[in-house]
């Protein structure tokens, strides 16, 4: 039984090794946050969510099977979030994606502790799934986010 684990996992580190040789200029995807909407409010926890921008500079589509991801804002945490939807974003295209994140309550304080400013710093990490998450694309995108647009779709 151990025998046939060994020869599957081989199997398909082998086919994901081919995957690379085949597109060995493969791009990381640009991920960036569009806006915010609050959805729930609650003691223990704030549900928010976010609209993303997906760039795939490659040639060929990008399938999504999922994405896990945590948003820092003026440098500190503020949300994570998980997401199985399966999207497909087109060659050398983009997309829009609504996603949730969970906020807890001190982070939240946090953010309204300090004189909100103009335009927040953002950073927006985490992974995409793909090839029915047998591949994880690692993002880290890093902008700044103007307050008058924050809640505008």
């Amino acid at each position: 039984m151990m025998k046939f684990f060994i020869y599957l996992a081989l199997l398909l580190f082998s086919s994901l090794s081919s995957c690379a040789m085949l597109m060995p200029d493969f791009k990381t995807p640009e991920v960036s946050l569009v806006s915010i909407k609050p959805l729930r409010f609650s003691l223990i926890e704030q549900v928010f969510e976010l609209r993303i921008k997906v760039k795939n500079p490659n040639a060929i589509a990008l399938p999504i099977d999922g994405m896990q991801y945590h948003l820092e804002l003026n440098h500190t945490q503020f949300a994570d979030g998980v997401s199985n939807n399966k999207v497909t974003v087109p060659a050398n295209g983009e997309g829009l994606f609504d996603i949730q994140v969970n906020s807890r309550l001190n982070a939240l304080l946090q953010q309204l502790q300090h004189k909100i400013p103009a335009a927040m710093d953002y950073k927006l990490s985490g992974e995409i799934g793909v090839l029915s998450k047998a591949m994880a694309i690692p993002f880290t995108y890093e902008g700044k986010i103007d307050i008058n647009n924050l809640l505008r779709r």
